[in-house]
């Protein structure tokens, strides 16, 4: 059973590396060849992570939370 498990574990985690890979591939097209690794890094990081940003918005924090009540 382990071994099922690591085995769906390392697929997951290929995927993961896959979506980014594919990313940056996408991101370093023919017009975005000049684009710095500073910039590229920070739109990945954005692109990867947007769902978690966005979901930390929809929850309201204790100063909102105090308002509402």
């Amino acid at each position: 059973m382990a071994a099922v498990a690591q085995r769906a574990k390392s697929r997951e985690e290929k995927s993961e590396v896959e979506r980014l890979l594919s990313s940056i591939k996408y991101m370093l097209g023919y017009l975005r060849k000049r684009m710095t690794a500073e910039t590229l890094e920070t739109i990945l990081f954005l692109k990867m992570n947007w769902d978690l940003l966005a979901r930390e918005d929809d929850v309201p924090d204790k100063e909102e939370q105090d308002s509402i009540e």
